[in-house]
């Protein structure tokens, strides 16, 4: 388990009711990645920054984990 690991499933908490099957499987394969050096931590931070987006989930926009 890399260290950004809670926290990438605390920001994903705010989505997993709302997701479509396609943004949770898309979530899950970043997170599996990142996990196993994969990818990098920015990689799926983008991936939840987008899905902020698409959610309009303010209090992640206005906080600090994506600045």
């Amino acid at each position: 388990t890399q260290p950004q690991s809670n926290a990438l499933m605390q920001v994903w908490d705010y989505f997993k009711d709302r997701a479509n099957e396609a943004e949770k499987a898309a979530f899950m394969k970043k997170l599996q990645q990142y996990e196993q050096n994969e990818v990098s931590l920015e990689s799926v931070k983008k991936l939840l920054l987008k899905m902020s987006m698409t959610y309009k989930e303010d209090r992640l926009l206005q906080g600090y984990y994506f600045s």
